[in-house]
């Protein structure tokens, strides 16, 4: 675990809402905390709104709101999918005021109930706070049906105040003309913006590292400028990853801080695995035999789809640590960002360049009807072993068909030949690009 190597007692840089590891220096956020609190608290309006991009901070402010209200006073409602019909996030409030299942469907009964339970509250001392996180999800419908049970109030305050947290788009539509009615029941609408400078970057980092018990500095100050940039100048999200993942690659290499080179690799490594990512493979039935693959890959296959299937988020995460530290005189190398990635589960030992073993697990492949030639990938010696049959046929094929098959079948050499992607300087990307431009020198396209 990399926080033993750090000498730290818990993860600084997980993605998670946890209150503990809340950073004050933060500037926008620690405002608009302390202004929602305040608009909770002392405020008799029925909205309070919390606003920010993707990755800024929101779902932490709204935890950093909700720990500071006593429990005594004030009951606290989450909602975090309120994409759902009016009379289900009726019922999701219900349940969790009342701490049971609401099995109530009609929307005129349920209505019934949350009066009946907003003045139990009042008579108990109490005062209900619905928090709805990414709010940008509630339909126009249930914007002004949320305006509306802001009427059942009693006639001195406000019996319940909604705290609606959400991104840029909720802004624009609570400030349209349509929503004047809704608009003027705000009592605080708070922005949370991006970390503003360098400095706030690196006063961020620190105090995460220090909260979770860091001794010295790990990061290089040359490492911030670099962390900034990748990070989208300042988003807490980005930031947060890039560092997990440089901690993560720094212990695997037994460095004892990061600089501006590690953070470099990593940043490149995330993007690249992000825009691969964002690429889905249509579903089709699996072929019986890999000749029959070659041909299917070919015609059906789309322009940008995966090789492979893409790892899932937690397994890119600790790929890209293991994969990403590379020799400082490769960190500018460009990155071919058109073309899939190819997942690799762990990293294996590294084979000597002398031990030539490139063709024991390709020797299934080979048979009399075969034509295969040897190639240099790096330091291996591999063949590119297609059968005779399926080379002719891919000659007939137009150059992004062509293209398409021989990037299929560059990938089944690779899973076929890991020795390839051994190294943690390999880049499989790199490698697959090779391949495929070797077989398609051999098909003459």
């Amino acid at each position: 675990m990399y926080c033993e190597y750090w000498n730290l007692h818990k993860a600084p840089f997980d993605n998670v809402p946890d209150p503990s590891m809340y950073a004050d220096c933060h500037v926008s956020m620690k405002k608009v905390i302390s202004e929602t609190i305040s608009a909770v608290k002392g405020a008799n309006e029925a909205f309070a709104v919390i606003i920010g991009a993707a990755g800024s901070g929101k779902t932490l402010s709204l935890r950093m709101i909700i720990d500071s209200l006593e429990p005594e006073k004030y009951k606290s409602v989450t909602i975090k999918n309120p994409g759902i019909a009016f009379a289900e996030l009726l019922k999701e409030i219900i349940g969790q005021i009342t701490d049971k299942t609401c099995e109530e469907n009609e929307k005129t009964v349920l209505l019934e109930i949350f009066n009946h339970l907003l003045f139990t509250a009042h008579d108990h001392g109490q005062k209900i706070v619905i928090f709805i996180d990414e709010a940008n999800a509630l339909s126009q419908a249930n914007l002004e049906n949320l305006r509306l049970l802001t009427n059942i109030q009693d006639d001195q305050r406000n019996l319940f105040t909604i705290v609606l947290a959400g991104q840029m788009d909720l802004a624009e539509r609570l400030e349209h003309p349509k929503r004047i009615n809704l608009f003027q029941r705000i009592s605080t609408y708070g922005r949370i913006d991006k970390l503003p400078s360098e400095e706030a970057v690196k006063a961020y980092i620190t105090t995460r590292l220090k909260l979770a018990g860091a001794q010295n500095d790990i990061f290089t100050d040359d490492s911030i400028p670099v962390i900034w940039e990748q990070s989208e100048h300042g988003v807490p999200r980005l930031v947060n990853k890039i560092c997990k993942l440089s901690l993560k690659a720094a212990e695997d290499y037994g460095f004892d801080y990061i600089t501006s080179n590690t953070v470099t690799l990593i940043s490149e490594r995330l993007h690249k695995l992000g825009e691969t990512a964002i690429q889905q493979r249509k579903p089709r039935i699996r072929p019986l035999n890999a000749e029959d693959s070659f041909i299917v890959a070919a015609e059906n296959e789309p322009e940008e789809a995966v090789i492979t299937e893409v790892a899932a988020d937690k397994d890119i995460q600790n790929e890209t640590a293991k994969s990403a530290v590379q020799a400082t005189s490769e960190l500018k190398q460009k990155e071919i960002s058109s073309v899939p990635e190819i997942p690799i589960s762990s990293i294996p030992v590294i084979e000597s360049p002398q031990e030539d073993s490139s063709f024991k697990d390709e020797k299934h492949l080979r048979t009399e009807n075969e034509n295969y030639d040897e190639v240099m990938i790096g330091e291996y010696k591999i063949q590119l072993a297609i059968p005779k049959d399926i080379l002719r046929q891919v000659k007939l094929f137009n150059r992004a068909s062509a293209n398409k098959s021989a990037g299929f079948w560059a990938a089944k050499i690779i899973k076929n030949n890991p020795q390839l992607t051994s190294s943690p300087l390999a880049d499989p990307v790199y490698i697959w690009n090779e391949i495929k431009d070797n077989i398609l020198k051999k098909i003459a396209v």
